[in-house]
């Protein structure tokens, strides 16, 4: 988890909305109040900064 705790707090709650709170992408957008190519594009790239971190430390089961 602390991968995660790493994140700022807009992309932890994006994350947590799409994978814990299993909304879609119109829903976090209108939620947020954010362009959904926006949030996409942020949460795309806060996945791939993740799994890279994961990588890196050794953690092979990424769940994306």
């Amino acid at each position: 988890m602390s991968i995660l705790e790493k994140e700022p707090p807009q992309i932890k709650q994006i994350i947590k909305m799409h994978f814990y709170m299993e909304m879609t992408y119109m829903q976090i957008s209108a939620e947020l109040h954010l362009n959904k190519s926006t949030m996409a594009k942020r949460l795309r790239t806060a996945l791939k900064r993740i799994k890279a971190e994961m990588t890196q430390e050794g953690i092979r089961d990424c769940p994306f």
